[in-house]
């Protein structure tokens, strides 16, 4: 007797619905989902090479890697955060080796501390949080620049300021207030505003391809 043969259409529909009990079995199991070696498996028997599936994997790790903004001024942040979820808790050793990464990385000794299960290294608003996640640890690097806003108002009153007296000056004798005196005022607000924002445009930039080798490096392991 010869065994039927299915055509594309009927074949989608098998494997939809055969995909769709698998899920469900899985959902009901107590240790759902499937190991990297058993979906290397899958992939082999239906051709697809299984160093495919590790790399795509590996991408999948990196992905989890998310980067952070919460404040900013003018479009630039003036804090910078990554998060990493790892699938695995990091040994003794290799908490070690992350100090000296971060100690290496931002030039900076730092200070260790543990609460419970949480490791921490900081120093000053730069912070490297090792805690309990999901799967394994999850990794939390965070900084601020600390004197930007402080900056970046001084600058917004200076100019605020000087444009005031500036109108002043336009309505008095030149003898009472002369009119340079407020224009150095605006040009110096505005040079305060200017040189911080690319101080700060730096800056982040520089943190955040910093925090991002170091996420990957780990995520790596």
């Amino acid at each position: 007797m010869t065994e039927r043969r299915y055509n594309d259409d009927e074949i989608a529909r098998i494997f939809d619905h055969a995909t769709a009990r698998q899920i469900a079995l899985q959902r009901a199991s107590p240790q759902s989902g499937l190991t990297l070696s058993e979906l290397q498996q899958i992939a082999a028997d239906v051709g697809i090479e299984p160093d495919l599936v590790a790399h795509a994997a590996a991408d999948m790790r990196h992905e989890a890697v998310q980067s952070l903004s919460n404040e900013s001024a003018g479009g630039i942040s003036l804090r910078v955060a990554r998060t990493v979820e790892l699938e695995r808790e990091l040994t003794e050793a290799e908490w070690e080796q992350l100090v000296a990464t971060l100690r290496m990385t931002f030039n900076a000794h730092g200070r260790l501390q543990t609460d419970g299960r949480t490791r921490r290294w900081s120093n000053g608003n730069l912070q490297a949080t090792l805690e309990p996640g999901e799967h394994g640890h999850r990794l939390r690097l965070s900084t601020m620049k600390g004197n930007a806003r402080s900056l970046l108002g001084l600058g917004a009153a200076t100019l605020s300021i000087s444009a005031a007296l500036f109108s002043v000056s336009l309505a008095t004798p030149v003898d009472v207030l002369p009119i340079w005196v407020p224009v150095m005022g605006i040009v110096l607000g505005t040079g305060t505003i200017g040189g911080t924002l690319a101080s700060l445009r730096d800056w982040s930039r520089r943190r955040a391809e910093q925090m991002k080798q170091i996420a990957e490096r780990v995520a790596d392991w």
